[in-house]
């Protein structure tokens, strides 16, 4: 086989599987055939021929006989048969039919998160089991702010607060304490949308979404505590 999976989707990325067919001895031959065979043991397609004109490469574009796609662990079986009864077979090394993208199980805690440096609540932890028939290829973990720009007609802005990215499975479990990459802390009682962007080596992605509710914080100045609450601006000429 010419890779070692495959993610016949039509996305443009890894569509279609090419197999090398060589056969050594091509005189006499009566027939031949390559079967596509699921981990099942369950016959999803062929292709066959008759006399010693057997392609040096087949390639295969994931259907089975009826049309459909069926994800899984294949293998090739090569097959030919010789007009004096002699019959020789070939079996590739397994590959993967693979379109969908990794599912994932995305948690946070705590419900409501206070990164006000009391000892309670002060760190979001992010829980991840992803799981793939393919290998991970990149992820990236974005916290959102979304802001209403005024000067735009009140429309919604949002730009990346925090992120993690990397190549490869994320870890298990993230922490966050509630800071941006430039150091600014959260907005008290606000949501801070999440968005996971996780990618396979065959191109098949998935995005997981989400938001973080933010606490009231208490900040404590010298002796006293004070309750932090976002800027309130009203929109001009409404109620």
């Amino acid at each position: 086989a010419s890779a070692a999976g495959f993610s016949p989707n039509g996305d443009g990325a890894f569509d279609d599987l090419s197999l090398g067919l060589v056969v050594k001895l091509a005189d006499g031959i009566d027939s031949w055939k390559l079967a596509l065979v699921d981990q099942d043991g369950v016959e999803r397609r062929a292709f066959t021929g008759k006399g010693s004109s057997v392609p040096a490469r087949q390639s295969w574009d994931g259907k089975s006989i009826d049309g459909t796609v069926t994800q899984g662990t294949y293998t090739a079986v090569f097959t030919v048969e010789y007009t004096k009864g002699d019959r020789a077979e070939a079996k590739s090394a397994p590959f993967i039919l693979d379109t969908e993208g990794p599912k994932v199980v995305l948690s946070t805690s705590p419900r409501y998160f206070s990164p006000d440096n009391d000892g309670v609540d002060d760190e979001l932890k992010i829980s991840l089991a992803v799981a793939d028939a393919s290998d991970i290829d990149t992820w990236r973990f974005d916290i959102i702010e979304v802001a209403v720009s005024e000067s735009a007609g009140a429309k919604r802005a949002e730009r990346v607060f925090f992120t993690w990215s990397g190549r490869g499975k994320p870890a298990e479990r993230l922490v966050w304490d509630g800071r941006s990459q430039k150091g600014e802390l959260v907005e008290a009682a606000t949501d801070y949308p999440y968005r996971l962007t996780i990618v396979d080596s065959l191109g098949n992605k998935n995005v997981a979404e989400g938001s973080v509710a933010v606490d009231v914080l208490v900040i404590r100045d010298g002796d006293r505590l004070k309750i932090k609450v976002p800027s309130i601006v009203f929109r001009p000429d409404f109620a």
